[in-house]
């Protein structure tokens, strides 16, 4: 799993074991997680959420309310 993070927590999330640079998008500050193990489930979630609002922040509102209005996905098992 990847994901983009703060500069400051880049580092710190970098500095676990099982938490890399993710590749090609390490200068933005994305992580990847290589070991499922390295993050505590709560962190985990909260790390993403934290993720999807930095990157929503940077749509311009008409991305954001068409994705807001796109119907939902069921999600995979």
């Amino acid at each position: 799993m990847s994901f983009k993070c703060d500069p400051e927590r880049f580092l710190e999330l970098t500095d676990l074991p099982g938490v890399v640079p993710a590749p090609y998008l390490a200068r933005a500050h994305w992580v990847q997680v290589t070991d499922a193990k390295a993050l505590p489930d709560k962190q985990a979630r909260e790390l993403v959420a934290h993720s999807h609002a930095l990157i929503m922040a940077k749509l311009t509102k008409r991305e954001r309310d068409a994705i807001a209005h796109r119907p939902a996905r069921k999600a995979a098992r």
